[in-house]
């Protein structure tokens, strides 16, 4: 099975691999969302307000220490949730956390990581047609 992705345009206008991906959260409850498809990621990240709105209690769920790109220290809430996209579903240990600065400023984004995404699927970005290929 192989599926073709194409990449999305992000707020800076440039292309980038970017799926939409649905989320089941641990209470059952499903959230829609776009994610980074990135090599460089240990793990999937994303925005603890999705589960928080959602109702999810993350008080419930394990706080690790983790290091972003570049060295920055950051506190995270281990999760479990499933992911779909383009008919294929996986489980994954989201680590979720704030990406708002200390003034209220979006500074993240949701990524798709090594140890969640990439051990299901041969993934090739083709940079030259902007298009990622899962196998």
């Amino acid at each position: 099975m192989s599926i073709e992705i194409p990449y999305q345009r992000w707020l800076d206008g440039i292309k980038r691999p970017i799926i939409d991906v649905e989320l089941k959260l641990p209470n059952n409850k499903l959230h829609r969302t776009i994610a980074l498809v990135d090599s460089g990621a240990d793990s999937c990240v994303f925005d603890i307000e999705i589960f928080e709105v959602l109702g999810v209690n993350i008080n419930e769920y394990p706080t690790r220490r983790s290091i972003a790109a570049g060295g920055n220290r950051f506190r995270s809430v281990e999760i479990p949730v499933t992911i779909k996209f383009n008919n294929a579903e996986i489980e994954a240990r989201a680590n979720c956390c704030s990406f708002k600065d200390e003034d209220g400023n979006f500074i993240g984004m949701n990524l798709l990581g090594r140890n969640d995404l990439f051990k299901h699927f041969k993934i090739t970005f083709d940079e030259k047609k902007k298009l990622m290929i899962f196998e």
